[in-house]
């Protein structure tokens, strides 16, 4: 079923391309033209993702964005999981382009049928091994602490998270 919604990105003239990949960068759909560079490829959802994640920790987020190049935009669309990527002519009409994006971005699950770069490069967690069980020795009962609970201030700092002030918006100068 998800097929159909990535297929109705293609029919959308002055698309030439579409990929489709998962938060993990695992590979749902690729319907890239010919002339994509596959050694690029591997290293495609490690770029999109982590340029998703540097805006979004360092300016407002957004779940698109359009990359224009001199022949070719490049179209990134986000959610539900997944990462949609559109190569397309400059001509293309962005509205449909958009509606269509919507509902596969609304359609398509995060499950990865391809074997993406992210599924190649992480290697498969083996079978914990039993060990042997150890000689039970008697243990003293534990005496209570002294120490208090720690609170959320008194968190590690690593994870700490400051909330930034909201930017307010002027029009010429003065607030509204």
């Amino acid at each position: 079923m998800s097929d159909k919604f990535i297929k109705n990105i293609l029919d959308v003239p002055g698309v030439e391309g579409v990929c489709v990949f998962d938060k993990d960068g695992g590979l749902i759909e690729n319907l890239l033209p010919a002339y994509f560079v596959e050694e690029l490829f591997d290293d495609l959802a490690r770029r999109v993702i982590s340029l998703y994640e540097t805006v979004d920790e360092n300016f407002l987020p957004c779940d698109e964005y359009l990359l224009k190049y001199s022949e070719r935009w490049i179209f990134l669309r986000r959610g539900n999981g997944i990462f949609i990527l559109t190569f397309a002519e400059p001509m293309v009409n962005r509205v449909s382009l958009k509606m269509i994006t919507n509902m596969a971005v609304k359609n398509v699950k995060a499950t990865s049928k391809l074997g993406g770069p992210a599924a190649i490069g992480k290697p498969t967690p083996a079978a914990p091994a039993t060990p042997a069980p150890a000689p039970q020795t008697p243990v003293a009962p534990a005496t209570p602490s002294v120490e208090p609970e720690p609170t959320p201030d008194d968190a590690p700092e690593g994870r700490k998270r400051v909330a930034r002030p909201r930017p307010q918006r002027s029009y010429r100068g003065s607030n509204y």
